[in-house]
This record gives C-alpha cells, structure tokens and sequence, in this order.
C-alpha cells in the first residue's frame, strides 16, 4: 500500500474523564467521540514527537486540558489527516484488515510553596491557546490555573505534584468555539525524554464509573517497544500488529510533522495499540522501550 503522506499530530481537545491528562472545562460536560495518538521517538536525539487527535461533542463554550511532559516542549501546527493516514497505512496489517479503530476524518466546526508559576511562552492557534508552564509547587499551579480561567477537579493537587515533584513542564491547552461538535486543530508537542511516554495518568475524580477509554496509538521507534506502565513497571499492552517503516514514509512524515528527516528513526518499527480501556486503569503514565526500564527514575 502507497505511505500518503502520513503525519503525525496532536490534536488538541480536553474531555471530561477521557483525555490522558487532567481536563478542566466549565459548564457542561465534554464527551469524547473518538481518540487515536501518535509517539515518534528518535533514540539517537532522545526527542520524542507526540500526537493527539480526537473528537468531542459538547455544549461547553469554552474548554481544556493539561498534558505534561518531562522537559522544555516545542508546539508546532501539523496536517489533521496525519492519523487517519497513518491508520490507512496500517491497516493491511490488522488480524481484522476491515478495523480501522477510532482514528476519525470527521470534521466539526519554577519554585517553592508561594512563588510565581513560571510561564515559559504562549502561542495562539486558531480557536487555541497554548500555554507551556512549569513549577514545583502543585498548589501554586492549581491557583494559576483558576486565575486564568480553567476549572479543575478537586484533586488536582495531588495529580499535579506527581509531576511538580519531579520539575516537569506541562502544556496548558484552551480551546473556545461556539460548536456543539468541536475540533481543534492539530499539533505536535516534541520535548527530550530518555523514555518515550504517554502522559496517560488522569485524576482519580475523572475516572468515572461507567466511562471508558477507547485508544488507538501507533508508537514509531527503531526498537520493538514493550509498552509499561512507568511507576510500577507492570506490563500495558502488546500492539495489535507491526511493520517496519523507513525510506519514502520516514521522508514524508518528516515533511508533514515540519521536521528535519533526521529527527526520525531512519529505519524503524511501527507498532499499533488499540484498547477498548477500562474504568481503573489511568493512575500511571506509559513508557515504552526495548529493554529493562533502568533510566526511568531520570523521568
């Protein structure tokens, strides 16, 4: 099948119980509708380029969301078709050629207990605002966020400080529209990382009762990743199928994600996860690599 441009992504929309981060929205509930994500991780550089693109319906005139990473980011506008070509690439290689999975075209309209939050920079996007901060103070952080017009959950305190503690950044994303159906545009959050992630924890009070979390993530690295939770080490999942992935695809991704083709893997593995979720299991965030997690405590 003939790579069309695939990029990668991250799309940027909060949902209430189902984003991998802590949503903070105000009025009515944000519903997720559909979620897939992209992790391009170059081992020589230890830069991992991370995707999200999902769809949300809502009466909420306004909502966002946080995503942390583990060092300084950098933001960039990326094509919105990057997943689901992504996914259209993969899909000979299902046990289920016909599943595609949740990836959707659908288109709708620094320091101690009482100093400042340090805001590293911000940047307008079409109906998003992108705010990169960092502190180590979770409670300082909390407040920052409700002066500045996000709710958030009652236990963000303690969902902050598992990140606060260890002096990471996070991306604080706002996205205000007039449509019931909303979708942002997409965008790539790069950053170092000696593990490639995914910012999957969220606070306990948005874990829900009923809710559930469909995912379908493609992880992109020269390595067969064994995907784990990060903590506790316990494995996640096993990918749903793989394939090597280099030459022309390495050079048109390259090009869709605004990248130099040697921030990518030259020859690599492309692995697909695709869970339906559970309702209890978003207290750890993921990693992914090829051997013991040995470097994991630098995170």
């Amino acid at each position: 099948m003939v790579f069309r441009q695939v990029a990668v992504a991250f799309s940027l929309h909060a949902a209430v119980n189902a984003c991998p981060c802590a949503s903070v929205s105000s009025g009515p509930l944000v519903r997720l509708t559909g979620e897939s994500a992209l992790i391009a991780f170059d081992a020589r550089t230890s830069v991992e380029h991370f995707v999200r693109r999902a769809v949300f319906d809502s009466q909420a005139k306004d909502f966002g969301f946080l995503v942390p990473v583990p060092s300084r980011p950098t933001i960039a506008e990326v094509d919105d078709e990057t997943l689901p070509d992504l996914a259209d690439f993969i899909r000979p290689f299902l046990p289920n050629p016909t599943a595609s999975g949740p990836a959707s075209r659908s288109r709708g309209g620094a320091g101690g207990a009482g100093r400042p939050v340090e805001v590293v920079e911000t940047a307008t996007i079409g109906p998003l605002t992108a705010t990169v901060v960092r502190s180590t103070d979770s409670s300082g952080l909390a407040k920052w966020l409700r002066a500045n017009g996000y709710v958030t959950p009652e236990d963000v305190d303690r969902y902050l400080s598992a990140y606060t503690s260890r002096h990471w950044y996070f991306v604080a994303l706002k996205v205000t529209s007039p449509e019931t159906r909303v979708q942002t545009v997409t965008l790539r959050i790069s950053f170092s990382t000696k593990v490639p992630i995914y910012p999957y924890r969220t606070p306990r009070s948005q874990w829900g009762g009923a809710t559930r979390r469909p995912l379908s993530l493609f992880v992109l690295s020269e390595y067969r990743p064994d995907a784990r939770f990060l903590a506790t080490q316990k494995s996640w999942s096993d990918p749903l199928c793989e394939t090597e992935f280099s030459g022309l695809a390495v050079d048109s991704l390259a090009k869709r994600l605004h990248v130099r083709p040697d921030g990518l893997p030259e020859s690599g593995v492309l692995s697909h996860y695709r869970i339906e979720g559970g309702t209890s299991d978003y207290a750890e965030d993921l990693g992914f690599r090829s051997g013991p997690f040995d470097d994991v405590s630098a995170l």
